[in-house]
């Protein structure tokens, strides 16, 4: 008794000491494989789990190769693996099969080449983590054969229990230091789009000022110009790097998962070649995101073209949609994931996959694996501030030849049985300079404030009307229409006390214009500095 009992425990010793080793899923395994091979005389034996992250993994000890002959093997165990952990689980332990007519296992007959198949759990503290299937090729399991394999089920159990730790510890390392790499570089990143978006204001602002100067001289108005366009470049450069784990537009409106996966459907349909097999899924009635329809359009379709450039335009390309609630019970699942109700989308393709090497590195900006003539590498990066700026996550599981799957979790409106309400400051920004008016709103949202944009006092007063919550209104004097003075007397009429800034390219403003009785809060003149403007909105909120 002693000596068996020594035997077991140099097995687990070897087995636990093993899972540190590389390759640590298949040395062990085989270890394990063959030896319960040899107490139940199957011709093959095969082990196979899902670790925390989902993915499949699955490896056999076959010497006398019965399994060759067949290349679809791993992919037929896992499109039917929950089936067999969920049967296993009903019969209380292992379920000897004999018949090939079986309603679950009888396919896998054909697949594997076998007369009679067995299926063992392996299972710790009463929880499956996979499962060990024999084979035999030509004679029929019998209950006698597996009057030993109790030891099997629980060595297994431990085995995949520790190896699911160890790889859940490796991977939550891995991801940590992505995530603090990557709020590194958005801070560096942030940090010189900020200093060159405040130059830009300066520059926007002057040329608003001489455009209106020199309306008349042509030469001149033209060489402005120049330098407008000049400028909008400059601006368009920054955007990416200034929203870089931003949501690029605070106050949004209500969006519709089925309507998103409706439009990528539609617009993929429409654009994609027919040998794309694309496959679409989405709940009936997914929760409602607080969010920006168009740039969760833009992630999703930048990921669906991704998708399509690595299947080389052949393959089949999956997006879905659905509901998902992180609680106690599945939170290992989603480490980096608060407890709370989530909406799901997917975007996976039957592609060449990513190089684990690359993994590390796809959501840096530059990084990309195609040439430079082909893309900027700007892409992945833009949906990881997207992402992260809707307070979501992202995650990627890829394996080259075997495709690559990105899955999104983005915070959804129901929360504690409750509507989620934003908590940030919101402000309306009101100026007919389009790109001096999209950068002061870029800069703010950056410091997570919600923007409102409009061009005219109309549609200030509109706004105020509907009695959409405003907390701070900057307002340019020179607008169509209503003026600046004229649109904030009748703000004030309206019996609305929010604090006003007024930004001006008039020097002389505050004494040509009686504004004592507006009770505007500030005024700031064109071409204004950056700083000073957010140190006198977080002066007046």
């Amino acid at each position: 008794m002693n000596n068996e009992l020594n035997i077991e425990l140099e097995r687990l010793e070897k087995l636990i000491t093993g899972l540190f080793e590389p390759d640590a899923f298949n040395k062990v395994s085989e270890s394990l494989l063959a030896d319960v091979m040899l107490a139940t005389g199957a011709d093959f034996a095969m082990l196979s789990t899902k670790t925390s992250q989902g993915e499949f993994l699955t490896t056999h000890y076959d010497p006398l190769n019965y399994l060759s002959r067949n290349p679809l093997i791993h992919y037929e165990l896992e499109r039917c693996y929950d089936t067999i952990i969920s049967e296993t689980l009903k019969e209380g332990g292992k379920i000897i099969i004999n018949d090939s007519l079986h309603p679950v296992y009888g396919y896998l007959h054909a697949v594997l080449g076998a007369e009679s198949l067995t299926c063992i759990p392996a299972v710790f503290a009463d929880i499956s983590y996979g499962y060990i299937l024999l084979g035999r090729a030509a004679e029929v399991f019998t209950e006698p054969d597996f009057s030993d394999t109790g030891r099997h089920s629980a060595l297994a159990g431990i085995f995949l229990r520790s190896l699911h730790g160890v790889q859940h510890h490796r991977y939550l390392e891995n991801r940590l230091a992505q995530k603090q790499k990557l709020e590194t570089i958005g801070k560096i990143a942030g940090g010189i789009a900020h200093d060159i978006s405040n130059i830009l204001s300066s520059i926007f602002g002057s040329v608003a000022i001489l455009k209106r100067k020199a309306k008349d001289q042509e030469d001149i108005l033209r060489l402005v110009t120049t330098i407008e366009r000049g400028a909008v470049r400059a601006k368009d450069l920054t955007k990416n790097l200034l929203s870089y784990g931003k949501s690029g537009g605070k106050l949004k409106e209500i969006v519709h998962p089925e309507f998103l996966i409706e439009e990528i459907s539609r617009m993929i349909s429409d654009s994609f070649p027919p040998s794309v097999d694309l496959r679409i899924s989405a709940d009936e009635k997914p929760d409602l995101i607080h969010g920006n329809s168009t740039q969760l359009f833009q992630v999703l379709l930048n990921l669906c073209i991704n998708a399509r450039e690595a299947m080389s335009d052949k393959g089949i390309l999956e997006v879905e949609a659905k509901n998902l609630t992180v609680n106690t019970v599945n939170a290992v699942r989603f480490p980096f994931l608060t407890e709370g109700n989530y909406v799901h989308f997917s975007v996976a393709d039957t592609g060449k996959g990513i190089s684990e090497q690359d993994l590390g590195k796809i959501f840096d900006p530059f990084f990309s694996t195609k040439g430079s003539e082909e893309n900027s590498g700007l892409g992945l990066y833009v949906v990881y501030g997207i992402i992260k700026g809707h307070n979501g996550h992202i995650e990627v599981r890829s394996k080259p030849g075997h495709g690559t799957r990105f899955d999104i979790y983005i915070p959804s409106m129901v929360k504690m049985g409750k509507q989620a309400v934003p908590s940030a400051p919101i402000i309306l920004i009101a100026d007919d300079e389009e790109e001096l008016c999209d950068l002061l709103g870029e800069l703010l949202e950056s410091h997570d404030y919600y923007v409102l944009k409009v061009k005219s006092g109309e549609e200030v007063l509109r706004i105020m009307r509907d009695e959409i919550k405003v907390d701070l209104l900057i307002i340019d004097f020179n607008m169509p229409g209503l003026n600046g003075l004229e649109t904030v007397t009748q703000v004030r009429q309206l019996n609305y006390t929010i604090p006003i800034i007024f930004s001006t390219g008039s020097t002389g403003f505050s004494y040509k214009f009686p504004v004592e009785n507006l009770n505007i809060s500030s005024i700031i003149h064109k071409p204004y500095d950056f700083e000073t403007m957010l140190a006198t909105i977080k002066e007046l909120l």
